[in-house]
């Protein structure tokens, strides 16, 4: 049940219309700034629990594919299974075009015409002067955790899995009360999914958190995601948590890699 609402929450429709209106808040279509990935990566297999895989990554978004990331520090490289989510980290951010690794950095509510944030999509949960809370209906919350305005838009096997999980999401957004910008999103699935006649997901997570980078825009200072599930009679869990931060603008040291601070 919704908690009686404060003054920032009976305007947060009213901000993110006005924003929308104005495009003052829409994100930058690249990412000039040069940036550091902390990478975890834990899990275990049946009974297993696996070494955890970290590493330090330096993210320069101007650079070609294929040179975008340099490995600043690993552990555990022999640790296969684990060493497979870490590469698909890289293998993404190397080969996203600028506009695709903006749509990742930035936060966003994924605020549009075709999906507003008003009231029909969200309610609001909460409010202070600070942060107010959102439940979004069950069709936007996919869109969200999926990153997609039109769930359509997803390749088959991926939009195969946001359909089955329209009913089996729980979550809520945190928006600035002051100018509805993101700070956080939280998802949890409610009940296990079949994603293939011989696999399972039991349990899956998502948490995103928001800070404001140089410029004034709210990135993704923070993604974990957590999945649990089963296949051939195996339990298995995985959780990739990346952590991202020592924003340095591109223009000013794209050239001098001495300008970056290492660990």
């Amino acid at each position: 049940m919704a908690l009686p609402l404060s003054a920032p929450a009976s305007d947060i429709f009213e901000i993110a219309a006005q924003n929308r209106a104005s495009g003052t808040t829409q994100a930058p279509e690249t990412v000039p700034y040069i940036h550091t990935v902390d990478v975890l990566v834990t899990g275990r297999k049946g009974d297993e629990v696996r070494e955890p895989v970290t590493a330090k990554l330096r993210v320069d978004p101007s650079q070609p594919e294929g040179s975008r990331v340099t490995i600043l520090s690993r552990t555990n490289e022999d640790v296969k299974d684990m060493n497979n989510a870490l590469e698909d980290v890289i293998e993404q951010i190397e080969e996203n075009s600028p506009e695709e690794q903006a749509e990742g950095f930035w936060c966003s509510a994924r605020d549009s015409e075709a999906f507003p944030v008003s009231p029909e999509n969200f309610e609001v949960l909460s409010a202070d002067e600070n942060t107010t809370r959102l439940k979004p209906i069950p069709s936007r919350m996919v869109q969200l955790m999926m990153g997609e305005d039109d769930v359509n838009d997803l390749p088959g096997r991926e939009r195969a899995i946001a359909k089955k999980m329209i009913d089996r999401l729980e979550g809520e957004i945190h928006l600035d009360s002051t100018d509805a910008s993101l700070q956080a999103m939280r998802f949890q699935m409610t009940r296990p999914m079949t994603v293939m006649l011989i696999a399972k997901i039991k349990r899956m997570d998502m948490e995103v958190d928001c800070t404001r980078a140089p410029n004034g825009h709210p990135f993704v200072s923070r993604f974990l995601m957590q999945v649990e599930g089963g296949a051939f009679g195996f339990d298995m869990a995985n959780d990739v948590e990346l952590t991202i931060g020592e924003l340095t603008p591109i223009e000013v040291s794209a050239d001098r890699v001495s300008d970056i601070p290492t660990p």
